[in-house]
């Protein structure tokens, strides 16, 4: 009889030890972070050429969305009023280690224009990086 008790405890502590919390790993977002070190910008005819300078770790950049503001006033709240995805490996963009240069050619107007870049992480829970806005005055003749 007491080895009948001694297979049942060892099959209740196999079970017991069997059980337990289990989830999928999830990734330290300090570690997996994206952000823009520095952002420069300028019109060069019909094209908006951007020199962006990524920090963190670059393997999770998935695109860049560049916000475009046409029209808006310098102190109210930035409203982009078109939207551009760019892939980091399309015809577009140039990579030179962390920098990237990326070309914007869309219908400008002979107004000011304000900007904002986003660097998209691939990974969901981590936000992606956000420049600061900047304002593009027209090229005058």
């Amino acid at each position: 009889m007491s080895t009948i008790k001694i297979c049942i405890l060892y099959t209740a502590l196999a079970l017991a030890l069997a059980c337990g919390k289990k989830d999928w790993p999830q990734p330290i977002a300090a570690e997996e972070k994206l952000f823009i070190d520095h952002l420069e910008a300028r019109r060069d005819g019909n094209c908006i050429l951007l020199n962006v300078k990524l920090g963190g770790n670059l393997h999770n950049l998935e695109f860049f969305v560049i916000e475009l503001e046409q029209g808006g006033c310098p102190t109210c709240p930035f409203v982009p009023t078109s939207t551009y995805t760019l892939q980091p490996f399309s015809k577009s963009v140039l990579r030179m280690e962390n920098n990237f240069v990326l070309t914007l050619c869309p219908q400008l107007p002979d107004d000011p224009i304000r900007l904002r870049v986003s660097a998209d992480n691939r990974l969901d829970i981590v936000d992606p990086g956000v420049s600061s806005v900047l304002t593009l005055d027209p090229i005058t003749q």
